[in-house]
């Protein structure tokens, strides 16, 4: 957890420095076959999508 803050830290120190107007976001994304792409930020569709890939996870992983 150390290592993620302090890379963390040093990229939006680097970033700052160099102008850019950062944020730090818990969001998922959709794409489509035809091209088109959305940022999903609302909770329930993100515990949605952890709740399907632990289901993922079980069944590759053949736990249960």
């Amino acid at each position: 957890m150390c290592s993620f803050i302090i890379s963390y830290g040093i990229e939006i120190i680097i970033l700052k420095s160099q102008g850019y107007d950062i944020g730090f976001g818990i969001f998922t994304t959709g794409f489509s076959l035809t091209g088109e792409a959305d940022v999903h930020t609302g909770l329930g569709f993100i515990m949605m999508c952890v709740f399907f890939n632990i289901i993922n996870v079980v069944m590759e992983e053949g736990i249960l």
